[in-house]
């Protein structure tokens, strides 16, 4: 059920149980009854965070849910991305860029010349890959237009010849798909070729929470607004 709706469940925060039976020694149970679950829509619009909090006459811990927005975009980092490998000029591109020539000490040349490659392959991105999402759209409605005309008229070899073609565009845009959202979920355990980009969306989604700054101790003072912390 869990899985059929895409349900992620949220980490409980400094508690590894919910219920306790309240024994010592060997008859001591302790276990772990509840868990929150959202959907991934919840994790694009606000960060949420599940806190056990005292139990008091009762043996199960209760559960607090608490929500607050997203902070705003922030700045973009640089990342080399692994479906650029599936271009088969990308790495003449990174050399070109590499070799261009500047004067200095060595420490700035290596840094203006790390400049020019994310700068050249940023540039060189856009106009190669584009954006991967928009860019299988229109070849979806090109391959719906020729199988209803396959259906209403039957096999013609040149309607057939434009499918087949249709069909590896839309197959090579899904693969570099795939690629950006395995890159971005780090579950490497996932086997090479599965196209279950929906899995590698919510991973990623799941990752960010995770790793979300949400408040810092300074001194004796905890600080949890956005200016301040950043």
């Amino acid at each position: 059920m869990i899985n059929s709706l895409s349900l992620l469940a949220l980490d409980l925060i400094r508690a590894k149980f919910t219920w306790s039976n309240g024994h010592s020694g060997e008859d001591l149970i302790q276990v772990k009854l509840v868990r929150g679950l959202i959907s991934p829509d919840w994790l694009r619009l606000a960060f949420c965070k599940l806190n056990a909090l005292a139990c008091v006459g009762s043996d199960h811990f209760p559960i607090f849910l608490s929500v607050s927005p997203l902070f705003g975009r922030k700045a973009y980092r640089f990342r080399f991305e692994k479906m650029w490998l599936m271009a088969p000029k990308i790495q003449d591109k990174i050399l070109e860029s590499w070799s261009i020539n500047n004067q200095g000490t060595t420490m700035f040349r290596i840094v203006n010349k790390l400049s020019n490659v994310k700068s050249n392959i940023q540039h060189w991105n856009k106009s190669t890959f584009g954006n991967i999402f928009k860019a299988k759209e229109k070849p979806k409605l090109e391959l719906v237009e020729v199988q209803e005309h396959i259906q209403a008229y039957g096999f013609e070899i040149d309607v057939s010849n434009n499918e087949i073609d249709i069909l590896t565009k839309l197959h090579d845009i899904i693969s570099k798909e795939e690629e950006y959202w395995k890159q971005r979920s780090r579950a490497l355990w996932i086997k090479s070729g599965e196209k279950n980009t929906k899995f590698f969306h919510m991973m990623t989604l799941k990752n960010r929470a995770t790793n979300r700054i949400n408040k810092i101790q300074i001194g004796q003072r905890w600080v949890d607004k956005h200016d301040e912390i950043f």
